[in-house]
């Protein structure tokens, strides 16, 4: 898939939200990941790593791969609003820690959304 930047945080947002929700039903991220994929219609569309970040990344690579998924990800949308930012932190990996997973999500979309209104700002006093 080749979604828009803005789409994949919002795809990536929604999902990371039901699937908190869908490990009460199920034992593994994995699969709750799948099973939301079908439920939203990706079922049949391939996405890398059943990630919207990572495919984000498969389709616009940049920088050096990372050993654990082969991907380029400092051109990851969390990285690119938090360097440090990685889904295998034990802070909160996505796999063992999916709720700390997604309020790091919801962290990192205020940044970028707060960026985005500085940036709107900008324009509009700069005319």
């Amino acid at each position: 898939m080749n979604l828009s930047l803005e789409k994949t945080w919002t795809e990536c947002i929604r999902m990371w939200k039901d699937i908190i929700i869908i490990l009460e039903y199920v034992d593994e991220v994995d699969e709750a990941k799948k099973l939301w994929l079908k439920l939203n219609g990706y079922g049949e569309k391939y996405i890398c790593n059943d990630c919207f970040f990572c495919d984000w990344v498969a389709n616009h690579p940049k920088g050096e791969e990372n050993w654990d998924t082969g991907l380029t990800c400092g051109n990851c949308p969390g990285a690119q609003i938090d360097s440090n930012f990685n889904c295998f932190n034990l802070e909160y990996h996505y796999y063992s820690k999916p709720h700390e997973f997604y309020t790091e999500l919801l962290r990192l979309n205020r940044i970028r959304n707060a960026k985005k209104t500085n940036r709107k700002k900008s324009k509009k006093n700069s005319r």
